[in-house]
């Protein structure tokens, strides 16, 4: 290969930075006078920030600093790639004096552990190039605070780990504790644009030390984006006109209470807010006792926020009504709504947990102004209470509940289910995803007008204990009543059903061809896959009769049909 093939080559591979880098180290060897060594230094060192770059894109990162959301809608942004690019330095000494020499390489820090001495080093070759200081663990995050305290002036990121982290060597946390960090977020930041202080867990609401942290534009000027825990926090205009992102958890308000139209007063100003997280009932407690006992769903105004793309509130239900009920989305946006139920309120019986979180008249044009929502999830089951609609273009609405109850949830299925219809009916679902205790619903009317209300239906999957009869008797039957000339069965699109450990009944494989034969003979769309993850423990005979009694029509009415059996 000739020098010419070799600059083609790393022309090419330029096209994908993490490409590039390994296109020129092996353009490097055996070539003296490889296109590599006639590189600019500019060139090499964007070589070098390019790899780092590609490297952090292929996932190198602990969970809690991921860019996606996890499970519970929380979401800690990008990370760092302070030495991901460390084994370009091996490759010759000219390259290792180069990276030495260039403050940008070092002014990305990653510290993962205890030790602080890669910190030390990277503070002293940065030189006084702008610091972007990402914290992984606690332990270093601590140990860190003297080193960074005389680098402040030139800090634009600072990214510290959760402050309830898990305990090493145990499922444990640690309890939110602020204190270590105080000297560094007391101090003036002149070029922060980030700072992030957080908890990775919602349930914070009990008693703990809330510390005061002065975050005027006199110290903070440049500040952007904002995630506090455990602190005393402003609902000003001094503060949150000038966010882009606010993340709050574990807060209480810094000042008096407020009334309704005083909060939504500073909320109507954060015209450049991209993202708003008010967790633990931070809203709830910003306003005066009269103003959240007197809140409904009855919008007082509307507030347009033109940028919002990600808002996420835990609060009371009537909290979380009254304040949708005044914001105004345009675009795409992702919104997550978690109610908090006191232990009463679970014993005693849900009345439309979901249903009243949530101003629900117009759903569709209020949370998808520019979508259509095609898949929908019912998710109550165990720990988990959860109501939630998407669409392909990345538009969401989540409805969630918490309490402090352990696993509260298994006997409120049904009221799940209920509230999902009386929230979505009519949505243009294509797929459908249904958890939950499903021996809670033992009438298959239930079933019957839940699917009913989703014509478009394409994918169902149903996960849980319990048995599925009367899902199965929905599905072969119609709401007309008995009497009227024979309908097609419901969800005439339907082309995919799966069930996950759902428990077998003797009959159940006779009901799953009767649906199928009432399908074909109404011309509906055709049952293309089926996957029946069955628990049998003592009716294995029962399975293994109808099994091999229906095999044949099973195969012919649908021809990807698996299945699995446990006891």
């Amino acid at each position: 290969m000739d020098k010419a093939d070799h600059a083609r080559q790393a022309e090419n591979a330029a096209i994908k930075p993490e490409k590039a880098a390994e296109a020129l180290l092996s353009a490097s060897h055996g070539c003296s006078e490889a296109f590599i060594h006639r590189l600019p230094d500019e060139i090499l060192v964007e070589i070098f920030v390019f790899y780092g770059k590609a490297r952090t894109s292929q996932g190198r990162a602990p969970l809690w600093m991921r860019p996606e959301d996890n499970e519970d809608g929380l979401s800690y942004g990008p990370w760092g790639a302070g030495y991901l690019w460390i084994p370009l330095m091996r490759v010759c000494r000219f390259w290792r004096t180069l990276a030495l020499a260039t403050p940008r390489l070092w002014q990305v820090v990653d510290v993962w552990g205890s030790s602080t001495r890669w910190m030390e080093l990277a503070l002293v070759r940065s030189r006084s190039a702008p610091l972007q200081l990402f914290l992984h663990k606690l332990e270093g995050a601590r140990a860190a605070v003297p080193l960074i305290l005389p680098h402040v002036h030139r800090l634009e990121r600072l990214l510290l780990p959760p402050l309830d982290a898990t305990i090493k060597g145990s499922y444990l946390r640690n309890s939110p504790d602020l204190s270590p960090f105080l000297p560094l977020v007391q101090t003036s930041m002149p070029t922060l644009v980030e700072l992030r202080l957080s908890v990775e867990c919602f349930d914070h609401t009990g008693e703990m030390h809330h510390a005061t942290v002065d975050l005027s534009r006199t110290r903070y000027p440049a500040l952007r984006v904002l995630r506090l825990a455990c602190v005393s926090v402003s609902w000003s205009m001094e503060l949150l006109p000038r966010l882009t992102c606010l993340d709050l958890r574990a807060c209480i308000p810094d000042g008096p209470p407020l009334s309704r139209r005083q909060f939504l007063d500073v909320l109507e100003h954060c015209s450049a807010l991209e993202e708003l997280r008010l967790l633990d009932m931070f809203v709830s407690a910003s306003l005066t006792r009269s103003a959240v006992e007197t809140a409904t769903a009855n919008s007082e105004r509307v507030i347009h926020l033109p940028a919002l793309r990600k808002v996420v509130v835990a609060d009371l239900p009537s909290v979380t009504s009254w304040l949708f009920s005044c914001l105004n989305f345009r675009g795409e946006v992702s919104v997550t709504l978690i109610g908090w139920l006191s232990d009463d309120e679970v014993f005693d019986g849900l009345h439309s947990p979901f249903y009243s979180l949530i101003p629900h008249h117009h759903l569709l044009a209020r949370f998808f102004p520019t979508t259509r929502p095609t898949r929908g999830k019912i998710d109550v089951w165990q720990d988990a209470a959860e109501l939630k609609v998407s669409s392909d273009q990345g538009s969401e609405l989540s409805l969630q509940l918490l309490s402090s109850v352990p696993d509260p949830w298994d006997p409120h299925f049904a009221v799940g289910v209920l509230d999902f219809r009386r929230l979505f009916a009519g949505f243009p679902l294509e797929s459908l995803l249904i958890s939950g205790d499903l021996d809670q619903i033992a009438d298959f009317r239930i079933w019957l007008r839940l699917l009913d209300l989703f014509p478009k239906l394409r994918e169902l999957e149903v996960v849980g204990d319990g048995h599925v009869t009367a899902l199965f008797v929905a599905l072969k039957h119609t709401l007309l009543p008995a009497g009227c000339p024979p309908e097609p069965p419901l969800c005439p699109e339907l082309r995919s059903l799966r069930l996950e450990l759902a428990d077998y009944a003797k009959g159940d494989i006779e009901l799953i061809v009767a649906m199928l034969h009432r399908r074909a003979f109404f011309q509906l769309a055709p049952m293309e896959s089926m996957k029946l993850d069955l628990s049998i423990e003592d009716r294995e005979e029962f399975f293994g009769s109808e099994i091999q009694n229906y095999s044949g029509e099973l195969r012919s009415l649908c021809p990807q049909l698996s299945y699995v059996r446990y006891n």
